[in-house]
């Protein structure tokens, strides 16, 4: 019908806590979202699931180098390319940097260019730091409107427990039985 409206979570909006399906958190994701797509026509598109982009690919090797030759070059040149791109022009990454404040900045990069798309909890745990940012409250957004101002209130929505054994998956029972060396992984 080509008429649009900004999505109302706040309570009591269009799209707020009373409806059924809404949100859990008070937020909707929009990054992949097709916004020529029209519901209320049945308008459909295609969307192919992306697993493996170029960003990731320089990621992956600065993370890399950073681990093995740090203060390399290529570190802070490639980190920079994900920055720089069009689109998204970030301010590039200071030089001289120490390995841990460079590690940081990696990490921070892969979780802010990586959001949302199943990274994040294979990366958290690859680097074992699960307890650290697993074991905490996800909370929501409440959201009220009084007149034309909004207020937002920050609230528990569940509490997530995540043990240091977690950030290894055990092995299976087969592959034990099928090598006598092999010892399950602490916790399993």
């Amino acid at each position: 019908s080509g008429v649009t409206r900004n999505v109302e979570i706040w309570q009591g909006g269009k799209d707020g806590k009373t409806i059924p399906n809404d949100t859990k958190t008070g937020y909707y994701l929009r990054k992949y979202v097709n916004e020529s797509v029209n519901v209320t026509n049945n308008n459909t598109a295609v969307h192919s699931w992306i697993y493996f982009r170029f960003a990731e690919i320089f990621l992956n090797y600065a993370e890399a180098l950073n681990e093995y030759a740090p203060g390399d070059g290529n570190i802070r040149l490639f980190l920079n390319r994900v920055r720089a791109r069009s689109g998204v022009a970030m301010p590039a990454v200071p030089a001289g940097l120490s390995q841990v404040e460079m590690r940081a900045r990696i990490r921070n990069e892969r979780r802010i260019e990586l959001s949302f798309e199943e990274h994040r909890f294979w990366d958290v745990r690859r680097w074992k730091l699960g307890a650290q940012f697993f074991n905490v409250p996800v909370n929501r957004v409440k959201i009220t409107k009084s007149g034309a101002t909004f207020n937002y209130s920050i609230q528990e929505l569940e509490k997530r427990n995540y043990k240091e054994t977690q950030n290894l998956l055990p092995i299976p029972q087969v592959e034990i039985d099928k090598n006598p060396n092999l010892t399950q992984n602490l916790g399993y």
